[in-house]
């Protein structure tokens, strides 16, 4: 009968650790989808971080960086090494959901595949550089993904409206992701 009751015991223990597994995948999985903004990283024109709103699903890279953000339509993408790259800027919604979601060691991996259909806009060079014009995008919140040729990824959100300043966008987010 003990060794009944260990089993049973660690058959809920197992059977409940896996659920928990489960969940975690599930809702990394979630946390990691292309279409949403949990916030947004703010940059001035040197590239220099000054703050953020929100919890950023967004994913730092030592070698590509965006600025300003936010812009007043032109937005720049800037590599360090030299090797070339890749933008796609997709369309996304603001959600509130993963506020405390830890996104730091979050693996994004949005294949080639999935950014081209759901690209607004891309560019490639093979330069250090490359300037882009989003006011005709319009109104919105956006996902930036930027892939150098030898596997270092950028991915930043953006949110842009023509009728406010950059001043005005960084007011408004706070007022957007403090709810």
């Amino acid at each position: 009968m003990k060794l009944y009751s260990s089993i049973l015991f660690l058959s809920l223990f197992l059977f409940n650790s896996c659920s928990s597994t489960l969940e975690n995948v599930a809702t990394a999985f979630e946390a990691a989808q292309l279409d949403i903004v949990t916030g947004v990283k703010f940059y001035d024109i040197n590239g220099e971080a000054i703050g953020q709103a929100g919890n950023p699903n967004t994913k730092k890279s030592d070698v590509l960086a965006i600025y300003p953000n936010p812009n007043d339509g032109n937005i720049t993408v800037q590599c360090s090494n030299n090797e070339g790259f890749t933008v796609w800027i997709t369309r996304a919604e603001k959600y509130l959901e993963f506020s405390d979601f830890d996104y730091v060691n979050l693996n994004f991996n949005y294949e080639d595949e999935l950014l081209e259909t759901n690209k607004v806009l891309k560019g490639n060079t093979d330069l250090n550089i490359l300037a882009f014009d989003i006011s005709l995008l319009g109104k919105g919140y956006y996902r930036l993904v930027a892939k150098d040729n030898i596997g270092n990824t950028l991915i930043e959100n953006l949110y842009f409206d023509p009728a406010m300043t950059p001043n005005e966008m960084i007011a408004f987010l706070f007022e957007e992701f403090s709810e």
